[in-house]
Formats: C-alpha cells, structure tokens, sequence
C-alpha cells in the first residue's frame, strides 16, 4: 500500500523517529510516573499518595519523598502489595536492605499508614522498611492496627534503623522469632526522639521492648505503652541497651512488664499525667478533647489520655490532586493518553497521505485530476517529460519519494512509468 511507501521517505522516519523518542520519554520518566508529583528533591519531594507510589521508594533509596493522603487497605495497590494475599502471601516488601539502605526522606506530613500486613518468618530486619542508613531521615510517620512477623530485628517502621526517626509512631502488632524485637524498631543505632509505641510486641528471642528491641543509639523524649512478652531478656521501653536514653517512660500496667533496660517506669495515672512530661523537658502542653496545639510537639488531654504527637492536625494545603496538576488524573496516564494520541496521528498522516497519492491528491496527476486542469496526458506518450510532470516529479523529490516510488504512483494511476526515466535522463 502506497502509506507503507512513505514510511521509507525521509519524513516517514522523521515522524517515526518522533513517535518512538516520545515513547521512550514517557517510560524513561519512570519516577514520574511512578509518584503522584514531585522530582525527588528536598524542595520538592516525589509525592506519595497510593501503595504503588510508597513501593517505587525502593528504587530511589536517596530521594526525598512526602505523604500526601493516609494509606490504607482502600487505597489503591493494597491488595497486591500490602494486603495479606501480597507477594505469595508474604504481604509487604520492606524496603531496602543490607546492601541497599534507605537513605533518602520520608516527611508523613501528619497522614497514617494503616493495615500492612508482613508475614516473613524467616527474615532479618523486617519492618515497613528494612534497614535505614546514617545519612536517612523518617520524620511524622504513623502506623496503625498493622501486622508484622519477621525472624530478628523486628519493628513495626524499622528492622534495622540508623537514621534519625522523629515525631513518629507505630500502633499494631509485632512479633519475631528472634532476637532483638521492638513495636517501632527492632535494632537501633541512630537517633529515635519525640516517638512512641503501642500494641503488642513479642519475641521469642532476647531483647524484646515495648519501643525498641535493642538501642545502640539515643533516644530522647519517647515512650511506650505495648503490651511486651518474651522467650528472654524483655523490657517496657527496651530490650537491650549499650546507647543513650533521655527523658523516656513506659507504662508498667500496660506492658505488664516492671524491668526496662533503660527509661523510666510509670503507673498508667502517672503517664496520663502532663508534670510527668512536662518535668522530664518535653514541648507538651494541655488541650481540651479534641483540640490541638501545634506549637508544641507533643499534646495531653491531662488524666484522659496518652501523650499525642500534635502533627496529627497537620493538613498540607499545597497538594491538590494526585497528579500533581490538580486533576487527579496520575502522570502514568497523561503521558500513556499523550502518547497514544501522537501515534494515531503520526499512522492517520502515513495513510492518507498514501490514499491522496492514490486518488490525485496533493500534487499527482491521475487522469481525472489533469483532465480537472485541462492537461490531460496521453498514456506511453513517448516524447518529452511534459511541463506537468515535470513539476509533479521536483515535488515528489522535495518530499523525499525515491525515484523507484514515483514510477509506481505513475504506474497506479495509468501514466507512463517511464516518462520518470526520461526526466533524470534529460538531465
């Protein structure tokens, strides 16, 4: 067919070449598509708003990113990711690992992870993420009713932690079959300040607390209420301890646990109580019910209630849709749309600019068009290149018709193919 032939012309393969580079960008563009927003920057995070876009941080460990809606077993990717039939029913993938640690940012910006399931017995370093580095940063992130069984160094945020985990919380389930187990990390070296744990925690190893398993590290104004057991060394706050604890508590009712490898015991009055904080040097404040103060980190309902991070009223009114454009509409479709739409256009221009050639159009001279224009040429003619075809011929050149495909438009349409051999013959 004649819109095949132009594919060999030279503007065939312009437009082809143009298609093809568009459809490499649009895939190339993977963190694009991959995050509801964002260029992974500090000024601008990639955007996190589904599990598939919390997935894709494992293959941009350095970026910085930021929640920007709760996640949860309605948002989208959860059956597939998170949920407990996720992964041959090994539910989430914790991000990172030994050799690849998270050493990025992740801003919750006052949004809550919920029902992520983990099921992998026969794993080290088992949380939300794996195993975090010297350089990573978790800061406002809340987990809840999740569950988690890993082997040792178990946590609901973190396995393995290095990095500085701030104004976070972890409200679920943790259990491990080893060592080190903790509600929010399993094994700590890096910084853990104004955090807390609460649920269950158990091991069957040694060194199982209520906030973290074992502490290397320092830990600064946290606490913890989980209820802890064990096969070995347990405690309200921590397992183990060789770092630094500094104005943390736990409450001994809830943990049922008297003993703590560091921290601070307290009744359950006492750890609803603002002086308790207050006196260790928290930034607390009172708040009436469902009030909060966000100048201050930390919030109590005085003898109603826990300490609460106040971040919890935080709302990011710089997000408008999960695109980034405001649309809802993510980036992965625009770019599928746009370049779907390049492609018919770039074939519909190959065809019918071969159904024109057929039928006469844009510049041919089939008989009914010449005889249109009252030039009509006889058939085999064999004498000079007429004036017409002449022109034809240098504006089929000009468009980059081979000479081969200018006979056959010629022969199509009941010319004389070789008046094309005479015009480069005359020449």
């Amino acid at each position: 067919m004649e819109y095949l032939k132009f594919l060999e012309t030279r503007n065939g393969i312009l437009l082809i070449f143009t298609a093809f580079a568009l459809v490499f960008l649009t895939l190339t563009n993977g963190v694009c598509a991959d995050f509801a927003g964002g260029d992974g920057t500090e000024e601008s995070p990639y955007k996190i708003g589904n599990w598939y876009h919390l997935d894709s941080v494992r293959y941009n460990l350095d970026s910085n990113f930021e929640l920007v809606d709760d996640l949860d077993k309605t948002s989208d990717g959860y059956q597939e990711l998170a949920g407990e039939d996720a992964n041959d029913g090994k539910g989430w993938n914790p991000i990172g690992g030994t050799y690849k640690r998270f050493g990025g940012t992740l801003y919750g910006r006052g949004h809550v992870i919920r029902d992520f399931y983990i099921d992998r017995p026969d794993d080290e370093n088992v949380g939300l993420f794996s195993y975090t580095d010297d350089d990573g940063s978790l800061e406002e992130i809340g987990l809840e009713n999740f569950d988690v069984v890993g082997s040792s160094e178990v946590g609901g945020l973190v396995g393995m932690n290095r990095c500085e985990i701030s104004e976070s919380y972890a409200s679920g389930r943790v259990r491990g079959e080893g060592d080190f187990v903790g509600g929010l990390v399993g094994l700590s070296s890096g910084l853990v300040s104004n955090s807390y744990a609460s649920g269950t925690v158990r091991g069957e190893g040694d060194y199982i607390g209520g906030l973290i398993g074992g502490n290397t590290g320092t830990i600064i104004h946290s606490y913890s209420y989980s209820q802890v057991q064990g096969g070995g060394q347990i405690g309200g706050l921590v397992g183990g301890n060789r770092g630094e604890i500094d104005g943390s508590f736990w409450d001994i009712s809830a943990s049922g646990v008297e003993e703590s490898d560091g921290g601070t015991g307290e009744t359950m009055e006492d750890m609803k109580n603002f002086l308790t904080f207050d006196e260790a040097g928290w930034e607390i404040t009172v708040v009436e019910p469902g009030d909060v103060d966000q100048e201050f980190t930390w919030n109590i309902i005085s003898d109603d209630g826990y300490p609460f991070l106040s971040f919890s009223g935080y709302e990011d009114e710089g997000f408008s849709g999960f695109s980034g454009t405001g649309d809802g509409i993510p980036w992965l479709w625009i770019s599928f749309f746009v370049v779907l739409v390049v492609v018919i256009i770039v074939f519909a221009t190959f065809f019918f600019k071969g159904r024109s050639v057929e039928r006469g159009h844009s510049g041919d001279f089939s008989e009914n068009n010449a005889e249109g224009t009252g030039a009509k040429l006889d058939r085999r003619t064999g004498g000079s290149v007429p004036p017409e075809i002449e022109e034809w011929i240098e504006k089929n050149l000009d468009r980059g018709y081979s000479r081969q495909q200018m006979r056959d438009l010629l022969e199509s349409s009941g010319r004389d193919p070789g008046l094309i051999d005479r015009y480069f013959e005359e020449r």
